[in-house]
């Protein structure tokens, strides 16, 4: 299968530590997969922004706050770093959530198409109005960029 090429969108706010493991961690597993990392910065002040900034597969985008309004805008945040990928594949990743196995691509993004248009993490809860009993958590979610805004 071929790997496809990705853009993987984490949202951070004061979290240079795991912002900078997340980096490092899908540069030793990407392998020769085209990709770019997009980091939503929310106004750290621990120096994310500024290294993010400085490096070469790193774009940075900025919001200015964090979204008042709304209960917990991470959500939304992400939504917009996935508008801006450069590529047709997108993974939503938690900055703490960062990838272990080197196929986890293989495993996600590349087994994405018509029938299977979501891939992630599959968390197991009896939520209200869930008549399923699970869902895929947005932690890691890998899905086409085609597909936001109506079945993502």
């Amino acid at each position: 299968m071929t790997q496809r090429p990705v853009s993987i969108v984490t949202v951070t706010r004061d979290g240079l530590f795991f912002t900078r493991l997340l980096v490092a961690r899908v540069r030793h597993t990407v392998a020769r997969r085209d990709y770019e990392i997009i980091t939503l910065g929310q106004g750290s002040r621990d120096g994310t922004q500024t290294w993010a900034g400085r490096q070469p597969d790193v774009r940075l985008l900025r919001q200015r706050h964090w979204f008042p309004r709304r209960d917990h805008g991470h959500g939304e945040a992400a939504e917009l770093g996935a508008e801006a990928a450069r590529y047709p594949y997108v993974v939503l990743l938690d900055s703490d959530a960062h990838p272990v196995g080197a196929d986890w691509l293989n495993n996600s993004v590349d087994q994405l198409d018509q029938g299977h248009p979501l891939a992630g993490a599959v968390f197991r809860s009896p939520h209200q109005g869930n008549p399923h009993g699970w869902y895929v958590h947005p932690h890691f979610m890998a899905f086409r960029r085609a597909d936001l805004g109506k079945l993502i």
